[in-house]
């Protein structure tokens, strides 16, 4: 009968159709899945997990192999951070977070160097410095093997005690410092002289164009007719931010350009609508990132004068992927470049009119240097 034919033929297709997706699989599983790299993985962890002599947290390694991949690439910038780190980053990104209000850099004995101090926070009111070498930790000493940023993290007391080694001077010295939420301010502004604003970004938060504009108005109702803007020590930020400030200071033209690996290049213009006040720019080492965007659009399209010392030179655009379990990771995505086609990464930006600030404020926060001892900032009122 055509319906026990019928019948037999789809039972027969069934059956093979089953068999065929089941070998499919099987060969994908052993395509992806069992490669040198893989199956190295997979015995190492079977070796550690049957050897080893006490139980291992499954997690924890896990973790260890995600990071140590990361880290392989040997890109400071490119990282992965775990849910707790990515959430402090978040809150750093909008401008606050819990600690005690500086940033560092861990340098080759493991000791760690405080790069910036944020203005009002708990470390500025304990007389930190830029520059001060922090060589313990709640007693204990910093080595090229410890993990600074987790000390931070994993101390649970409502204070950091630190050792505090400052190179100017050759003190060492101790501070119980208490932690508190930091509201960063990362835009300051006021007039310096008759018809004369100035304006300096500490940083490109997500908030900062519109803190921005409303300082730069606000000055603007003080009868501002020249601006001096400072991103000196400026380690740079948002991409996004920087564009929109260019574009509320620029007339039509090219911000910045930005090209992957993937990607045809993109190009950021300004529209038509820019202020046109005279503009002089100060930068020093330190100006960093979105900072030397800034710098470049200003400069290569004839707004602006930069005044200093050459900046720090990373060309370099970072991106972020939210992973399902709220870590994530921190990825340089692109280049870009300047308005005149330059990749400033490893090179900086050389300012019109090179002047230095005296050795003896090497130490010191820019916010902190008295303006007539400023030479960087003199100048520019020249």
């Amino acid at each position: 009968m055509m319906i026990g034919k019928n019948s037999d033929r789809e039972r027969h297709l069934i059956y093979s159709t089953v068999v065929i997706t089941v070998l499919f699989i099987f060969g994908i599983y052993n395509f992806v899945i069992n490669t040198p790299e893989t199956k190295k993985f997979a015995e190492i962890k079977e070796i550690l997990n049957n050897n080893y002599y006490v139980p291992l947290d499954q997690n924890r390694l896990t973790e260890g192999a995600i990071s140590g991949m990361v880290d392989s690439i040997g890109d400071k910038y490119t990282q992965y951070l775990n849910k707790e780190d990515w959430d402090k980053r978040k809150k750093i990104f909008a401008g606050e977070y819990t600690g005690i209000g500086i940033t560092y850099n861990q340098i080759s004995d493991g000791s760690l160097e405080i790069k910036k101090v944020v203005a009002n926070s708990p470390a500025f009111k304990a007389d930190l410095k830029v520059g001060d070498i922090i060589t313990k930790l709640d007693g204990i000493k910093f080595t090229k093997d410890i993990d600074a940023k987790k000390m931070f993290s994993d101390s649970v007391k409502p204070a950091y005690d630190l050792t505090i080694f400052r190179p100017s001077t050759k003190a060492t010295f101790n501070k119980s410092i208490s932690k508190e939420i930091i509201d960063e301010v990362n835009v300051t502004s006021r007039m310096i002289k008759e018809g004369i604003g100035y304006i300096r970004i500490a940083q490109f938060d997500d908030t900062i164009s519109s803190e921005f504009k409303s300082n730069f108005e606000s000055l603007k109702q003080k009868n501002m007719k020249t601006l001096i803007l400072d991103v000196r020590d400026d380690p740079g930020g948002s991409l996004e931010q920087v564009i929109e400030i260019c574009d509320f200071l620029l007339p039509k033209c090219t911000i910045v350009s930005v090209k992957g690996k993937n990607t045809d290049e993109k190009f950021y213009y300004s529209d038509d609508k820019g202020e046109t006040l005279p503009i002089k720019v100060l930068t020093n080492e330190n100006s960093a990132s979105a900072s030397e965007v800034l710098s470049a659009a200003l400069h290569d399209n004839n707004r602006a004068k930069l005044i200093g010392t050459k900046t720090y030179g990373k060309g370099l655009v970072q991106n972020y992927v939210e992973l399902s379990d709220g870590s994530a990771i921190y990825y340089t995505e692109a280049r870009y470049f300047t308005p005149k086609g330059i990749c400033i990464h490893g090179i900086g930006i050389e300012p019109d009119i090179k002047v230095e600030n005296p050795k003896k404020f090497d130490d010191i926060d820019i916010s902190e240097i008295p303006a007539a001892e400023d030479a960087q900032l003199q100048a520019a009122l020249r």
